[in-house]
């Protein structure tokens, strides 16, 4: 079976600014070590397990474009500023309708929406 996973590990210098946790970056050349469930135990391959080395990140704004799944191409991975915005949005797109709220019922439990 294929599985994926997000592992996280405290933030490095770059990313501490935004967040306290970032994503485990596993290095080219130990891909294989990181992958070898049966000839690697899981304490020696947690020692992946560690922040990216300062200064091997850049970290700059991206578009608030990449908020919407419609968007997709390379210019949202590109600086952005608000003051030099390009726009990704379609300019033939038809306004979206406002939603209506539904009215809450208490089911005794939290919701996400």
């Amino acid at each position: 079976m294929e599985t994926a996973a997000i592992v996280t590990t405290a933030a490095n210098a770059e990313m501490a600014a935004m967040h306290h946790r970032a994503s485990v970056i596993v290095a080219p050349e130990q891909f294989e070590f990181w992958l070898d469930c049966r000839n690697v135990d899981k304490k020696t391959a947690a020692a992946l397990i560690a922040p990216a080395p300062d200064g091997s990140m850049q970290v700059y704004e991206i578009s608030p474009a990449v908020n919407r799944v419609a968007n997709d191409g390379p210019v949202l991975h590109e600086p952005y500023s608000a003051d030099a915005a390009v726009a990704v949005e379609p300019a033939s797109e038809k306004p979206r309708s406002v939603r209506r709220a539904r009215p809450a019922l208490d089911t005794g439990q939290g919701s996400l929406f």
